[in-house]
């Protein structure tokens, strides 16, 4: 049978020239970015198993990095869709209204709407090559793509027309079988694409730890285990840094005990999480799972002899698992006190800026320690539509919703969207659109149950009367479907989780101190005698009880009851460093709990 290929067509590549705007502009900022967009392709096409291949080779003693492929056994393109995708970019068969798609097999909510993932190597590569087949076929059909346009296309002016640029290969040849899928091989990588991967690649942790007899999921928990370590994403060799945000961005599973563990055990006793055993963090897991979305990375070396060898090959997991193991080390389960909130999942309609009603649906989970939340970059709001990532990496709109900045660095919390939010999301799929009801609703939404405000009133400078009406409307909705509530917001649980952790700890080293102290003096008890003058102050033992002159303290008596004690315990027989010593602490507690200050002290 003869494989070989043959040729049937060259066709421009015709892009909407706003398009080619956007991604000269940056629109895939990262080799993860560009990765991503591929994978959410292949996620549309019900793929189940995705395998992404770094093609390394020797040149003498040098390493290089040849290509990488992206391929999945999705349900793959004929001929005919070859010829649509690559002629009309910018104006996909997906649907572009914000009523939802769905995929024929597996029934997934579509990612892509505007058709453009294909481009998305167009600022990394000068060109790259598609090779694609259904089941039902026995033919392969090959598009080679040439971007040698794309380097001056940024420099000129055009229309929102489609641009005829570049150009598309397309050939066949004969495979047989009945399997089917789609492989994207990307090469004549542009810097900086990809320019730091060799240099650092000795560095990478995926590089140098093959996954040997470990589990994919033991070997992805020893990856995030050197993350965390690094404090910083940027930190990372590139290589590591790539499989990091694939990982976060795309739609594969966590896990199995990520993204927060269930229990810790921790110097021979076990710890439970609170929230991770809720009904709806356990549907956020089971729900990325239940996608059947599976990604697994491979590198490729060719030596000097010509020969390919498997340099190492693991599954990929969003790369989310706390509390991390140094933490727990670190501080002890305790002091760290892991917590999880979830952000209760709403079903609403939404009265849109056109006076119609969209249906949305929202949820997520909020997790929060105490100490600060590392790698930094995760500390946070990520937000996903239909499970993909809105950029890399968490961001700043926490500090629209958290009053206080050390709780937003212990923090991270990941939105979940779904129905009613397509049409809020901007074209570079890292950010969203902030002028529009359905974005104000999620505002609203995420400040109510976060922060506990209720949506603020009627926007008074929007004076278009026929907005009006609408206005009006959707603002007297919003407020009825978000009252305020301080006392029950996610912050204020954390503050009054932190402030009754802060009060127990304090009792009982309050307590241990006392006890001490009682057992040297061999009393059974502490009695305190109030005074007024410093020259009374002191330790004097009657029978089993051990008298205390002190000053008077009425907020946190415990506290400064039993420093007083302890100071003066120490002290010993020393009168005078006793009458300065409780001195500067009957200062000190004016000026720290009644906001009063003695200039003299």
């Amino acid at each position: 049978m003869n494989n070989a290929e043959e040729a049937i067509d060259t066709i421009s590549l015709q892009v909407a020239a706003q398009i080619i705007k956007h991604i000269s502009a940056g629109l895939y900022r990262s080799p993860a970015s560009s990765i991503k967009e591929l994978l959410s392709n292949s996620y549309d096409a019900d793929a189940s198993n995705v395998l992404i291949t770094f093609h390394f080779s020797y040149l003498r003693t040098e390493l290089h990095l040849d290509k990488i492929t992206i391929r999945d056994d999705g349900v793959g393109m004929s001929l005919d869709d070859l010829y649509y995708v690559f002629t009309h970019i910018g104006g996909s068969k997906k649907n572009t209204t914000n009523e939802i798609n769905v995929t024929p097999k597996k029934k997934r909510k579509v990612v892509g709407r505007m058709g453009i993932g294909m481009l998305s190597v167009a600022s990394a590569c000068k060109g790259f090559v598609v090779r694609t087949k259904k089941s039902d076929q026995t033919r392969e059909f090959i598009a080679k793509i040439s971007l040698a346009f794309f380097d001056d296309i940024i420099r000129r002016n055009e229309s929102m027309d489609k641009s005829k640029l570049g150009n598309v290969t397309l050939s066949s040849r004969h495979v047989g079988g009945y399997e089917s899928y789609t492989e994207v091989e990307i090469s004549d990588f542009k810097p900086p694409f990809l320019e730091s991967i060799v240099p650092t690649i000795k560095e990478s942790h995926v590089w140098k730890y093959q996954r040997d007899n470990l589990t994919d999921e033991n070997y992805f928990e020893e990856f995030l285990d050197e993350v965390q370590r690094m404090h910083k994403l940027s930190l990372l060799p590139q290589m590591d840094k790539i499989i990091v945000d694939i990982g976060l961005m795309s739609p594969v599973e966590y896990l199995p005990d990520g993204p927060v563990k269930t229990k810790i055990k921790f110097r021979g006793k076990e710890f439970k999480i609170p929230g991770t055993n809720d009904p709806l963090y356990l549907e956020i897991k089971r729900s990325t799972k239940d996608l059947d979305f599976n990604v697994r990375v491979k590198f490729l070396i060719q030596t000097s002899d010509s020969e390919v060898k498997i340099r190492n090959e693991f599954k990929l997991f969003k790369p989310l698992l706390y509390p991390s193991l140094d933490d727990i080390e670190k501080y002890g389960f305790e002091d760290l006190d892991p917590y999880v909130y979830l952000l209760p999942q709403i079903n609403k309609k939404v009265l849109s800026d056109e006076g119609n009603y969209e249906n949305v649906t929202v949820k997520g989970f909020y997790y929060h320690q105490s100490k600060r939340v590392f790698p930094s970059e995760y500390s946070g709001l990520l937000f996903r539509l239909f499970n993909v990532a809105l950029g890399n990496e968490f961001t700043d709109p926490m500090k629209f919703f958290v009053d206080t900045y050390m709780v937003q660095q212990q923090s991270i919390v990941e939105v979940f969207m779904d129905d009613g939010f397509q049409q809020i999301v901007n074209l570079d799929r890292e950010s969203l659109y902030e002028g529009n009801n359905v974005y104000r609703f999620l505002k609203n939404y995420l400040t109510n149950h976060i922060r506990g405000d209720a949506p603020p009133k009627q926007d008074q400078s929007k004076t278009d009367p026929e907005k009006a009406i609408i206005e009006t409307q959707f603002f007297k909705e919003q407020r009825a479907m978000f009252p305020e509530n301080r006392e029950g917001s996610i912050v204020s649980k954390i503050k009054h989780r932190r402030e009754t952790y802060r009060k127990n700890k304090i009792k009982g080293r309050v307590e241990g101190v006392q006890q001490k102290i009682l057992d040297e003096y061999d009393v059974e008890k502490i009695e305190f005698k109030r005074v007024h003058s410093m020259q009374e102050v002191g330790l004097y033992k009657e029978s089993k009880t051990l008298i205390a002159k002190i000053p008077s303290f009425t907020k946190r008596k415990g506290l400064w009851d039993t420093l007083c004690v302890g100071l003066l315990y120490n002290l010993q027989n020393d009168q005078e460093k006793k009458e300065k010593i409780i001195q500067f602490v009957l200062n000190l507690y004016q000026e720290v709990e009644e906001g009063t200050k003695n200039e003299d002290q």
